[in-house]
């Protein structure tokens, strides 16, 4: 038969009907990493467990407040302890709210002026609250932009009363929670 082609069937290449236009997938995988890999892996993670447990076996014991008279001038934990309880006992601070704005601004003025009664008659301890508004993008969530109003920033600054310096320290924390959160982690520690 002249003009006549004969079609080749080939069973790799046949596709049944109802998976016509549908790739089949390669059942190929992986070549096997070698054990040594693995073996390596585990090492690693065992490096950085023992590393961990040396760290935190090198933090100092917590100082507790009976301990305070005998170490002036050192970090009491316990004391750090009681008012990071205080601060979360008003719950939820979400920023904006009444428990954030007002009862966690009034907490930050009590203690702060528990410090600056008991400071060192040579430190000068100022405080201020500033109130800021404003707006940023998150380019994360497809072009949004986070609007603020009237948020309020507890600034504390001690400086020496005779000897000024030119070094400062700033140190910070946020004191706002997300919703529903209990709003306790031990970064929320207040170092008053």
């Amino acid at each position: 038969m002249k003009g006549v082609r004969y079609r080749v069937r080939d069973s790799r290449t046949d596709v049944l009907p109802e998976q016509h236009g549908v790739r089949r997938k390669s059942r190929k995988f992986l070549p096997p990493f070698p054990s040594s890999y693995l073996i390596a892996v585990l090492f690693f993670l065992l490096f950085i467990f023992a590393m961990i447990l040396l760290v935190e076996r090198k933090l100092p014991t917590p100082l507790t407040l009976v301990d305070a008279p005998s170490n002036p001038g050192r970090f009491i934990a316990e004391r750090a302890m009681n008012r990071l309880t205080r601060l979360t006992s008003i719950g939820p601070r979400i920023t904006g709210s009444y428990e954030n704005e007002v009862l966690a601004i009034k907490f930050f003025q009590e203690a702060i002026s528990s410090i600056v009664e008991q400071a060192n008659p040579v430190h000068e301890v100022q405080m201020d609250i500033q109130k800021t508004s404003g707006a940023f993008p998150l380019h994360f969530l497809d072009g949004m932009t986070n609007v603020y109003r009237d948020v309020q920033n507890v600034i504390v600054r001690v400086s020496a009363l005779h000897a000024p310096s030119a070094h400062s320290l700033l140190v910070n924390c946020h004191f706002d929670t997300v919703p529903g959160s209990p709003g306790e982690s031990y970064h929320d520690i207040v170092y008053c």
